[in-house]
């Protein structure tokens, strides 16, 4: 894994020290690429790249790096699974080849088949710089689930983008003034859709898109190249070609001159992935999971039956409210822009523990979205019969809800054995909080995906905004699939995949996820959907694929997810951290006196309102580091 980074002055500004400015954008991707770093400047083009060597240790994997033909220059973050069938086609038309990493395969074909045949060729993931200097053209391209970030800027000085937020702000040009529209979506989804990004002037390029840049025209124009195709209904379905191709997918991301390992939850995606790369080495595999004393959140122990069963090599850690505390003051520095999805914190410390042991660590990651893990894919027919309900009678039964306390009922069952009352409870929380806006099935999906209500935090100049919710566009014929694909395009990038970027690459460890590999994803899209749900329950043609490595026993349970006690930590160890941070709201930002209402109502146990403030004190947190 590595970083990438470069700009285009569009000024001859003397003042500028181009030079120096690229050794401190490449200092600051360090934790992307400690092996080596490098740099290029042509004119007025300005091109960084610092390395993480995966692949072939050798000098002949460093960047940037020139095609044979010198027509294209390319700084490349991120991994080519089948790389080595397209070298040897690409040796068989004369190519020659210096070394035995995925870059160099890369930008030759590239130069032999051009760009938009190469990347209909490849799978993996990656984020692409690509200078080609026979028509002037700067390149970027982004892979098609998302899985490496890339940013962008293009203003009257200034062509820049990186891998990180942090690249621009060693820019003079760069001028950082928030963007209130990202701000409010950014407190309904806890992340920020792309294109979108916390400043003005910057745009994230979205996954499966290319964009280019002239240098004569000063202009740029962007396209898809991959899109989801057409869901079919495959009458010929064969649960074994999904294994197959699961299998194919694992070991294609099993190749490394490093140590690798895998990310364990214990759910079903990350078990399956842990069994296939078990079944496929000769040695015990290393397995990573992290836990919660607390009896309502933690997974560990499924986790440690999974690694047991399969006789991996298991580390193991249990985390404290203290971790946690000792992590808050580099979330901003971690993820550069406003970030609220509370499991970063869990995934922070399982990359810290992998990293201590491997370089390269397997994830379960877009199984959830591709094969139907998500409780509201079959939940949402439980709240269709609410939209019956005249206005009025959904207040009346909102208020029901909240005076008798059902929530908080339902949360003391659960500490005489039914454990899973107490994350009912929280979704009852939610509902209710959202039941008089739900008018729709799309509202259905948006009140599970959501926080905040409307704009009730954020004080915008303009309520004119796109919900970026992709339910609004995308068109199929199941709002089953509806959902998923949004998830896909929206939940899964901007949310998922950025916590797995940021906090691995933190500790410069890469995740490679096999379920989002192009074969997978198109395939996943033919699988009848009794296939997928029956009974309230999803996934079965992972579970059953599971089932033929690890015991029905220790997988057949709920679906809890990497969840966080976010909510009894804000009543208690975090409670004052909470309070100083909504002090020092900016009011010209956000309503306060709302905003105090909520925390007040969370702190005197009325509502659970853990999810809506940790967008506030995320967005706080990273201020007080970043503005």
């Amino acid at each position: 894994m590595c970083g990438i980074l470069g700009f285009i002055n569009k000024t001859n500004d003397a003042n500028i020290n181009s030079e120096k400015l690229l050794s401190d954008m490449c200092t600051s991707l360090f934790h992307r690429g400690p092996d080596s770093s490098d740099f290029l400047q042509i004119d007025n083009i300005h091109i960084g790249h610092t390395r993480l060597a995966i692949l072939d240790l050798s000098s002949a994997g460093s960047q940037p790096i020139f095609s044979k033909c010198k027509r294209f220059c390319m700084s490349f973050n991120g991994e080519i699974y089948n790389f080595q069938d397209l070298k040897a086609t690409l040796e068989s038309r004369g190519a020659i080849f210096n070394g035995t990493s995925d870059t160099e395969v890369l930008i030759e074909s590239f130069s032999y088949f051009g760009i938009e045949k190469t990347l209909d060729l490849i799978d993996g993931m990656y984020a692409i710089s690509l200078i080609d200097f026979t028509k002037d053209e700067l390149i970027l391209i982004r892979d098609p689930a998302g899985e490496k970030p890339l940013y962008f800027s293009n203003t009257s000085k200034l062509f820049i983008f990186g891998s990180d937020l942090r690249v621009f702000n060693h820019h003079p040009y760069f001028y950082r003034e928030i963007d209130r529209d990202s701000l409010y979506l950014f407190t309904k989804f806890n992340y920020i859709p792309s294109p979108k990004t916390i400043y003005k002037n910057v745009e994230k390029l979205e996954p499966g898109t290319l964009l280019k840049y002239s240098f004569k025209k000063d202009s740029h124009y962007r396209f898809k190249f991959f899109n989801l195709s057409q869901p079919v209904h495959n009458t010929n379905y064969q649960i074994s070609d999904t294994k197959e191709l699961i299998i194919k997918s694992v070991k294609d991301r099993m190749q490394s001159d490093v140590p690798l390992g895998c990310l364990l939850s214990g759910g079903i995606d990350s078990s399956l992935i842990c069994s296939i790369m078990q079944s496929q080495s000769k040695d015990p595999i290393n397995t990573f999971t992290i836990g919660f004393k607390n009896k309502h959140y933690n997974e560990a122990s499924h986790a440690k039956l999974v690694a047991e069963h399969l006789g991996t090599k298991h580390h193991e850690l249990i985390l404290k409210p203290s971790d946690l505390l000792s992590i808050i003051p580099d979330i901003g520095n971690i993820f550069t822009e406003p970030f609220a999805d509370p499991s970063l914190i869990p995934t922070y410390f399982v990359s810290k523990l992998a990293r201590t042991e491997v370089t390269v660590a397997l994830s379960g990651d877009g199984g959830d979205e591709l094969f139907g893990g998500y409780n509201r894919y079959f939940m949402y027919q439980n709240l269709e019969f609410f939209l019956k309900f005249s206005p009025k009678n959904k207040k009346i039964l909102k208020k029901l809800i909240q005076i008798i306390g059902l929530s908080n009922l339902l949360r003391l069952l659960s500490n005489f054995g039914f454990r899973n009352l107490y994350h009912v409870a929280q979704k009852l929380d939610k509902f209710s909080d959202r039941l008089t806006n739900i008018n729709s099935q799309n509202d259905i999906y948006k009140s599970f995906v959501t926080e905040w209500n409307e704009c009730d935090a954020v004080n915008l100049v303009s309520q004119n905004l796109n919900e970026f919710t992709k339910i609004d566009f995308v068109k199929n014929d199941s709002f089953e699939r509806r959902m998923m694909d949004s998830d896909f395009l929206s939940y899964l990038p901007d949310d998922i995949l950025t916590k797995v970027d940021r906090c691995s690459m933190a500790h410069s460890l890469e995740v490679r996820a096999p379920f989002l590999s192009k074969e997978l994803i198109d395939h996943s899209r033919g699988i009848p959907f009794n296939q997928l749900f029956a009974k309230n329950r999803g996934k079965l043609v992972l579970k059953k694929i599971l089932n033929e490595f690890v015991p029905n026993q220790i997988t057949d349970r709920s679906k809890v997810g990497f969840q966080m006690p976010i909510d009894i930590w804000l009543r208690g160890e975090l409670k004052d951290w909470a309070s100083d941070l909504i002090n020092d709201i900016d009011n010209d930002l956000f309503d306060k006196e709302s905003i105090n209402s909520v925390f007040n109502d969370h702190i005197n146990g009325k509502f659970n309102h853990g999810f809506k403030l940790w967008s506030i004190l995320m967005y706080q947190q990273w201020a007080m580091q970043s503005l």
